[in-house]
């Protein structure tokens, strides 16, 4: 029995290797306030952005773009327009 549990453990530590998941701190400058979060990646900036439940309004710009695939640590800029 104890040998099954062991098996498994390592599969799954095996298999959570394989995902590629890592995970990464980001800084989120909204319009001089800024907010660090750790988020899995790669992911969007729209989707670190709607992780950390920050709506964007329009005329709002996003640097880099909100289609733009974050692999790494990096920096988002909110410049909102009133």
């Amino acid at each position: 029995m104890m040998k099954k549990i062991m098996m498994l453990g390592m599969a799954v530590f095996f298999m959570m290797g394989l995902c590629g998941c890592k995970k990464a701190m980001m800084q989120i400058n909204d319009n001089g306030v800024v907010t660090e979060l750790e988020v899995s990646i790669p992911q969007t900036v729209e989707g670190i952005l709607g992780d950390a439940e920050i709506v964007l309004k329009d005329g709002d710009e996003v640097s880099p773009s909100l289609e733009t695939e974050i692999s790494d640590t990096q920096e988002i800029v909110i410049s909102r327009k009133h």
